[in-house]
């Protein structure tokens, strides 16, 4: 199977649109539609960012690896559980002045960048939740 065919496969299994994955990756969707259609291969960084937001690794996407999934991976539940607890997140900064700027409201850019690094962190957490919990037997 080629690169193009796994980052569609993978996209698909994860629920993503080619415009959602282009849009977490800073790429348009004509450019993730031309890689999964192996008319450009993309580069090792665009590579890279593509697995990361598809929680797997550049290697399984290039072929070099069978096994996409870690025992660590988060589920389609998990992803719906860091939502919800983000969306709850957010509406406690949005209702309480104390995580805002000392001068008022934070700026979208900056409100951006906490959602982000909120969502980042969840995301973390349930995976090394995940890695310490798992009972052995259980792990790949």
């Amino acid at each position: 199977m080629r690169t193009g065919e796994r980052i569609k496969n993978t996209r698909k299994k994860q629920g993503l649109t080619q415009k959602q994955l282009a849009d977490k990756v800073h790429l348009t969707a004509q450019v993730i539609s031309n890689i999964e259609r192996s008319y450009t291969t993309a580069s090792s960084d665009d590579l890279a960012r593509i697995a990361d937001v598809l929680n797997t690794t550049p290697n399984y996407l290039l072929g070099k690896e069978e096994n996409s999934n870690n025992y660590y991976e988060l589920t389609n539940k998990d992803e719906k559980d860091i939502a919800e607890r983000l969306q709850v997140m957010i509406k406690d900064l949005e209702n309480n002045a104390h995580y805002s700027k000392e001068n008022g409201e934070m700026d979208d850019n900056t409100r951006e960048l906490l959602i982000m690094s909120l969502e980042n962190s969840l995301r973390i957490a349930k995976q090394e939740a995940k890695k310490k919990f798992t009972p052995k037997k259980y792990r790949n």
